[in-house]
């Protein structure tokens, strides 16, 4: 038996698991851990990642865009509204702050997303041949577009709903693994605690060195052989 306050770990039981109830896991590290396990859940966390960094290049873009050079008021409050789009993709992408989502839902929605980072990959698109910077906002606008396209086509194949359906399929999985570990767990302290109370019993459980000695016979075979006279 291990030692007290120890417990036997469960057979085929992940490390994770073991410590699922002792671990307060933020749902950041929850969410995580579950993507991780599967490589389609992994795939759309990456290009949920990339995205996050194409919305904050259009930031860094058309923040050069206003300092670097002189625009029109029009130009100015275009590329200011890119600013904000971008930070509004970013923050949809890392879904921080948590209640971001709750107050533009539209960008929950895959398919509208998808419209949104296709309107904002337009605004990002340089107004001026002559503008050094107008090859690195060109590709930053065609990526961006990119990016929105996918997103747009993925939402029409509902992507997003079977990527939620794993994702509950997979912590439920985990729930489940991590609940019978307690319960080995619990199973191995009672054992313990039983073994403890009774000395007796503990010392019996414990094999004997000689490995030699023959089990046990019953008292009436030997009276039946001393009768006999067989050793």
């Amino acid at each position: 038996m291990p030692p007290r306050g120890e417990s036997l770990p469960l057979y085929g039981a992940a490390a994770e698991d073991l410590d699922a109830q002792d671990d307060d896991r933020s749902p950041f590290r929850e969410d995580d851990d579950v993507e991780a396990s599967d490589a389609c859940l992994w795939t759309l966390r990456g290009f949920s990642t990339v995205t996050a960094f194409a919305g904050l290049l259009v930031v860094v873009v058309n923040a050069i865009e206003i300092y670097e050079f002189q625009e029109t008021p029009q130009i100015y409050a275009i590329r200011a509204y890119a600013i904000v789009f971008g930070f509004m993709i970013l923050a949809a992408e890392v879904n921080w702050p948590r209640l971001f989502l709750e107050y533009f839902r539209f960008l929950d929605v895959w398919a509208i997303k998808g419209l949104f980072i296709l309107f904002v990959a337009v605004l990002t698109i340089d107004t001026k041949v002559s503008n050094d910077y107008g090859t690195l906002q060109l590709a930053t606008a065609l990526a961006v577009g990119l990016l929105g396209f996918i997103y747009l086509c993925l939402g029409l194949m509902c992507v997003k709903s079977c990527r939620d359906m794993r994702k509950a399929t997979l912590s439920k999985e985990r729930e489940r693994r991590a609940a019978e570990a307690a319960k080995a767990r619990a199973r191995s302290d009672v054992a313990f605690a039983t073994e403890s109370d009774d000395p007796r019993r503990a010392s019996s459980s414990v094999p004997s060195d000689d490995s030699s000695r023959s089990p046990a016979r019953p008292t009436w075979l030997d009276e039946e052989n001393d009768v006999l006279g067989v050793k």
